[in-house]
């Protein structure tokens, strides 16, 4: 799970129960997606479950919208910034024309053959 650092102490976060964000001010070099869960410290090192609510977008920049949960334990932090996610194996559009591409030719090649 990605930790990112907010530029904000954990005191200007009470009251609410969510932030929107620019990528550019969260301490992470990874772009977030929707729906994805992150562990969010602010200045005072106060960490917080955070999930990814939806994306904006200026000319220049993302803006995340987090949803915040409550303050969490260290051990629970440890525990879940060591676990590995299983990675995500995308197929682009590129790769997926490829494959078409290679189909094609194996059952044009089948055909002669048959």
């Amino acid at each position: 799970m990605i930790i990112a650092d907010l530029p904000l102490a954990d005191a200007d976060l009470h009251g609410y129960d969510g932030i929107d964000v620019p990528h550019h001010r969260i301490a992470t070099s990874d772009p977030l997606e929707p729906g994805q869960l992150l562990v969010v410290r602010t200045l005072d090192g106060v960490c917080r479950c955070a999930e990814v609510v939806g994306l904006g977008f200026t000319p220049t920049e993302t803006v995340y919208e987090l949803r915040l949960g409550q303050p969490m334990r260290g051990e629970v932090v440890r525990s879940l910034i060591q676990r590995r996610p299983a990675p995500r194996r995308w197929v682009s559009d590129a790769d997926l024309v490829g494959m078409l591409v290679d189909c094609e030719r194996m059952q044009r090649r089948s055909e002669r053959i048959s």
